[in-house]
């Protein structure tokens, strides 16, 4: 059994995964001490962090508690009311601290792109969703969501305002019976409806949920250990300050003209090869009243002129610039230039006659 439990996928035990191992030690104590006896390593150290924990020993601990997971389906939900907020370590104190969920989920949008969390407005709904590796045991998840509604509701958010939660298909509890029991759990917990449907992971939240003020919000702490989680996770912000701002620009400048023709080349991929994250090249970007988008229209507009100068049919220079349509290529260039592209192309080759 594998799952990623570090950015870096070195080997450390993840720090919110303590209090699975809290209920585990409880349950299987004579066990899980042997599995640490065997590598010299004290229940202490494991759960203070102060002992790193190797690959082999991690999927022996995960294994170990799959079976015991396998008894007890409750397992995950458990072990959330054990979670403690130390567990977050320092990465986790932006979160703690956040003014409401718009700005905690802006804050993990942006510390952990590589996560796949993804917040998207639908109706009168919000909807915060992550696609989990398959991997992943399922009573991990189960402690995911359930953490996750305790610090919600921690917060001051009152039940009303969460709406529902979906978990992947594929970690329901695999029998019809087990699978009412942890249900029934779930809502008398939190009076929240759980479904298992598809592969993601969603918490549906009405859309006044986000604006609500989290009664621990402290913006002085937010905005210290943002700062210092940003240059942790993103060393290379460090490299573009003020100071050197044209060798940022002109670095994304030749990153965007080497994927011009590409359409679906992002914008993310753009902050990705340079290190960084897209919330943090964009308020770089926006310091200097630049844009992302407005650099690359700067560079459709020049490459699509000269394409067009040298006689090239507008049709052909829309693919050329990552214009899939040429009508959309027409449109946007006369709003460049104030011009068709035809027209442009007909004027510079009379000029050249």
């Amino acid at each position: 059994m594998k799952i990623d439990v570090s950015s870096n996928h070195t080997s450390s035990f993840l720090p919110p995964l303590r209090a699975l191992l809290r209920v585990l030690y409880t349950k299987c104590k004579t066990d899980v001490e042997l599995l640490l006896n065997q590598r010299n390593i004290h229940i202490s150290q494991l759960m203070s962090l102060a002992r790193l924990c190797d690959d082999s020993l991690l999927d022996a601990l995960l294994s170990l508690a799959t079976e015991h997971y396998k008894q007890n389906v409750t397992y995950g939900l458990e072990a959330a009311y054990l979670f403690q907020p130390a567990d977050f370590n320092e990465k986790g104190w932006p979160m703690t601290t956040a003014r409401n969920l718009q700005q905690l989920f802006d804050c993990i949008e942006e510390l952990y792109p590589a996560r796949g969390l993804r917040c998207e407005s639908r109706q009168n709904e919000f909807i915060c969703s992550w696609i989990p590796p398959p991997h992943t045991p399922a009573f991990v998840l189960h402690f995911i969501a359930a953490v996750s509604l305790i610090n919600i509701r921690g917060q001051g958010i009152p039940n009303s305002e969460i709406l529902k939660v979906i978990l992947p298909e594929w970690c329901a509890p695999n029998l019809a019976q087990k699978l009412t029991v942890w249900q029934e759990h779930f809502y008398n917990s939190f009076k929240v409806t759980s479904i298992f449907l598809g592969s993601a992971f969603e918490i549906h939240l009405t859309a006044k949920a986000l604006s609500i003020e989290f009664e621990n919000a402290d913006e002085i702490i937010f905005k210290f250990f943002q700062s210092r989680c940003r240059y942790s996770i993103h060393p290379n912000i460090e490299k573009y300050t003020d100071q050197n701002f044209n060798l940022l620009l002109s670095k994304i400048k030749k990153i965007m003209l080497s994927h011009l023709d590409e359409s679906e080349h992002s914008f993310a991929d753009v902050a990705h090869s340079l290190g960084l994250s897209i919330r943090s090249l964009e308020r770089t970007l926006a310091r200097h009243n630049h844009s992302l988008r407005k650099i690359k229209q700067e560079l459709q507009c020049s490459t699509a002129t000269e394409l067009l100068r040298t006689g090239m049919r507008p049709k052909e220079v829309a693919g050329k610039i990552g214009f899939s349509d040429p009508t959309a290529f027409s449109r946007a260039f006369l709003k460049w230039t104030g011009e068709p592209p035809s027209s442009f192309r007909e004027r510079m080759c009379d000029a050249q006659c």
